[in-house]
Order: C-alpha cells, then sequence, then structure tokens
C-alpha cells in the first residue's frame, strides 16, 4: 500500500532558489509497519533535498531550472526501524517559471576597438551575442552612454553612423553601452571603448612609394627611422609615429601596431606563415569595412592551405580539426608566437577552449593581438600601405583610357563618387564622353581604339583572337566603349600588370 499520500501544502518552488521549504508531505503513518528510522528525498535538477522526521517539511538545496523542467519528480524512501521500507514512492515538484536576465557578451571578448578619424559611416565598431534564458523570450538591443549618438545597432553590430564626423584632436576615445532588454524589463549591459586614431591628410598620390612603373614620381619619400616614418615632401618634412596614418586619395599609409592593417599582417604571418598586400590587403580591408571581423580572418586563415601545410608536418592530423585543443595551442604558440608553449599558458588556454570560453579562431585572433606578437612583427608592421579599392578602380580607368593618372583632385572626386554608389560603369562612361577621351580617338578605327586600350593598360600589343573578339562587340553593337573600359579594368592582366602584385583571388571567398 502506498504510505505517501501527497502534499498537504506547498510542492512547488520558484527557479534559481538556492535554499527554500518545498512544502509538507501526507504520509499514511497509521499503517507505517514499525517506527521511522529516516525519511530520505532524491531528485533530479543538480539540487539536494531533505525531509524533516517530525513535521515531514521537505527542503531542497540548490537552484532548480524551470527551462530544464519544470516538473521534478522526488523519490521518497521511508526507512523503517524493522529494516523494511517503501521501496521508494515519487510526488511531483513544481518549479515555476522566473524572469531571467538577458546575457550580453561582447563578440570574441573585444570590448576596445580602434578607428580612423577619416572613417566612412558604416564602418563596424563593435559586434555582440545576445540570448535570454527565458523560453520563448527574447531581448531589445538599445545604445546608450556618452558618445551612443554617433553610433547605429544593425542587428547584433554597433557601426559608425553615416554623416558622423571623428575628430582624434577634440575626443580621442568614444565610449558607448550596448543594453539588452527583455520583454520583461530585466537588462544587461556591456561597455565599449573606441580609439580615435589620428590622421593626418596628405593630397598628394602616394605612387613614388609604390614604386609602380605607371606616373611619374611626386617628390615624395618616406624614410623609418627608430622614432617612426619621416615623411619628405618638397621643403616638408614631418614625423608619423605611434598610431599614425597619412591617408591619401589613392590609400593609406598605417604606422604602428595598432592599426588595422597592422593586424591583419600579423595574423598572415602569424597563421598563414606569408606577408600579404596589394590587392590582398586591400581586399581584407573592405571586408573589415563591410563587417568581417578579425575573427572571420583567422577562421578562413586556419582552414587556409598554408596553415593545413605547416600542422601536416608538425602532427599527424590533416587539417585543423583533427587537432586536440592540447595540440591546437602548441601550434598555435610555435607558429604565431615562434616558440614552445610554457606551462602555464598551454594549461590556460586549453582550458579556454575546452570549456568554450573562446573558439580556435577567436584564440588565434588573440594570440596575433598580443603584445608578445606586437613586438615580435614588429619590423615586419611599421609602416604599411593599403590602395584603396575605389582608387584603384579610378587609375585603372584613367590608364587605359588615357593612358595618364588621375590628378589628385580628379582622384579625389571620383573615388566620393563611387563611395556614394555611383557605378564603375558610370564613370566610365563619363571618361570616354569626355573631350580628352574623344580626341584622343579622333578620326580612329574601332580596331586601333581596341589596340590603344591593350597598349595603354596591358603594356603590350593586342592578339589576333582578343582584338577580333572586342572590336566584334563594339561594331556590332553588342558592348559600349564603357563596357569594353570596364571589362579591361577589371582583368587580371590588368590588375597584375598595373599594381605588379598577382592575387585575383578573394582571402574570404
Amino acid at each position: 500500500m502506498p504510505y505517501v499520500l501527497g502534499w498537504s501544502s506547498g510542492g512547488a518552488v520558484a527557479e534559481n532558489t538556492a535554499s527554500a521549504s518545498i512544502g509538507f508531505l501526507t504520509l499514511d503513518s497509521g499503517n507505517f509497519p514499525a517506527a521511522v528510522a529516516s525519511i530520505t528525498a532524491t531528485g533530479s535538477g543538480g539540487a539536494s533535498y531533505s525531509v524533516d522526521l517530525n513535521t515531514f517539511e521537505v527542503t531542497v538545496s540548490g537552484a532548480l531550472d524551470y527551462e530544464t523542467s519544470g516538473s521534478v519528480p522526488l523519490s521518497i524512501l521511508i526507512s523503517f526501524a524493522d529494516m523494511t521500507d517503501n521501496g521508494g514512492e515519487t510526488v511531483y515538484l513544481a518549479v515555476s517559471d522566473v524572469n531571467e536576465t538577458p546575457v550580453l557578451l561582447p563578440f570574441g571578448n573585444v570590448t576596445n576597438t580602434m578607428i580612423g578619424e577619416n572613417a566612412i559611416g558604416g564602418r563596424q565598431v563593435a559586434r555582440v551575442t545576445v540570448t535570454d534564458p527565458d523560453l520563448g523570450d527574447s531581448a531589445t538591443l538599445s545604445l546608450i552612454g556618452p558618445d551612443a549618438g554617433l553610433f547605429v545597432l544593425d542587428g547584433l553590430r554597433v557601426r559608425l553612423a553615416n554623416g558622423v564626423t571623428l575628430d582624434h584632436a577634440t575626443a580621442p576615445v568614444l565610449q558607448f553601452t550596448v543594453r539588452a532588454t527583455d520583454v520583461g524589463g530585466l537588462q544587461t549591459d556591456r561597455a565599449f571603448t573606441v580609439q580615435v586614431e589620428d590622421v593626418v591628410t596628405q593630397a598628394t598620390s602616394l605612387q613614388a612609394i609604390l614604386g609602380g612603373g605607371n606616373g611619374s614620381a611626386v617628390g615624395l619619400t618616406v624614410s623609418l627611422t627608430a622614432e617612426g616614418a619621416l615623411i619628405q615632401l618638397g621643403g616638408s618634412a614631418f614625423m608619423l609615429a605611434g598610431q599614425d596614418t597619412l591617408a591619401t586619395a589613392d590609400g593609406e599609409l598605417a604606422f604602428g601596431a595598432g592599426t588595422n592593417q597592422a593586424l591583419l599582417t600579423r595574423m598572415f604571418l602569424g597563421i598563414a606563415g606569408r606577408q600579404t598586400g596589394g590587392l590582398e590587403m586591400m581586399g581584407v580591408l573592405d571586408h573589415f569595412s563591410q563587417g568581417a571581423t578579425a575573427v572571420d580572418l583567422a577562421q578562413t586563415l586556419l582552414h587556409g592551405s598554408e596553415f593545413t601545410s605547416y600542422l601536416q608536418a608538425h602532427s599527424s592530423a590533416q587539417d585543423v580539426n583533427g587537432l586536440s585543443n592540447t595540440q591546437f595551442v602548441e601550434i598555435l604558440y610555435n607558429r604565431v608566437l615562434g616558440r614552445a608553449s610554457d606551462s602555464g599558458g598551454l594549461g590556460f588556454w586549453t582550458a579556454e577552449l575546452d570549456g568554450g570560453v573562446l573558439s580556435r579562431a577567436e584564440m588565434a585572433t588573440l594570440f596575433a593581438t598580443s603584445s608578445e606578437a606586437q613586438s615580435l612583427y614588429a619590423d615586419s608592421t611599421r609602416a604599411l600601405w593599403a590602395v584603396d579599392a575605389q582608387a584603384l578602380q579610378v587609375r585603372s580607368l584613367y590608364d587605359i583610357a588615357l593612358n595618364r593618372e588621375p590628378d589628385a583632385g580628379g582622384l579625389a572626386f571620383w573615388r566620393s563618387v563611387l563611395e556614394q554608389g555611383v557605378s564603375v560603369h558610370e564613370v566610365a562612361e563619363t571618361i570616354i564622353s569626355s573631350g580628352e577621351f574623344q580626341a584622343l580617338i579622333g578620326g580612329l578605327a574601332t580596331g586601333q581604339i581596341v589596340e590603344l586600350f591593350y597598349v595603354n593598360g596591358l603594356e603590350r600589343a593586342s592578339d589576333n583572337a582578343g582584338k577580333a573578339f572586342w572590336t566584334g562587340l563594339i561594331d556590332q553593337g553588342l558592348a559600349s566603349w564603357a563596357d569594353v573600359l570596364v571589362a579591361f579594368s577589371e582583368s587580371t592582366e590588368q590588375t597584375s600588370q598595373f599594381y605588379n602584385y598577382l592575387t585575383g583571388s578573394d582571402i574570404f571567398a
């Protein structure tokens, strides 16, 4: 016969309560075969339970979770003095739901970022993850704080607002807080800091620094010294050091370990084992401006052919997924920092991976941003040039159609036009219709103009098949001169010849 008849009162507890009285049991004590020696209660949920022998009050020690189970079965075992027991009888404990605070975390644990004072609207400065422990609940994000008005939320990303002008001199540090608020009104805040880099603006092209074969030198020289970079132009000279950035009409020359150029250079050297530059650096920076992060780059490089070849030569794994967490940490020490791990570091980082605190890509990013990595790769990151994507397109169009570099004012104008959403094709149409281009092709046949494109842009005579192809498209009305100009400018041969850098691939693709 059952001895446990149920709850006389209670039988419920709120979730997350560390210690509480659950209620009182009703027992059929009149039919006990002997005196009660003990009463125990056991149940799931990670909590422990006790039953008072005199009052039959049940208490719980340890918080229960409604989202795990709203009803916890308790087995009540009554042991009698005659060495018999009731075999354990079940009653159910109701766990009530309590609104819980949403969890808001910075993606990759990054809460301090750096941005140039010439950054345009849309540039990502922070990224978060948000979860709500309550079933079916959600959280809404908002920005608060002294500088919140300079930024906007884009899903889980925070971006620089359009039309905002940053100034290192007046506001070198910006602060804002991301707030997550659930439907019950509970809130979690996460503070972020944005360092505004000083950018020295100089309109003169850096073609002389690039050493390219097109266009003439402008008399600008850069000399690296122990103090920084000495910039000389005509009779003027100034020093760039620290985290300075020299912005020009056709790109950016960055100095110091804290720039994006320096970070991605350390990641390529440390993970892929090779230098990057030119179009590849331009492409990665373009992805950064559209919301990609250093963690995204690390994920790509960890699964790339260079890192895979390295780990195959230094372990039995065939790819990064074949490494244990301990092996992965050791590989990072050797590959990124150029040394074996120390016991404390190996244990700490392995525990971070084992506990799910960090992903492997996040850890690789932290290794590349560490002060040790910055010191190790300092000579490779003192001064780094990155071509501007829009400026590259404009210079290529000028080279093919007009056989010259754009002047600084024209380059800056067309670059800004492209950044505002005007297509490359529209720029090409304007160049084709210009008086300068029309004067160059005056009296020339279609085939002669095609030949001009080959000689100007590709630095070679046309091949018969290529010339016939483009001439046929124009003569048959299947393409315009703007179409042909854009096609030439975006060809692999043009970019590799004009910029002396063979890439033709997107590291994120």
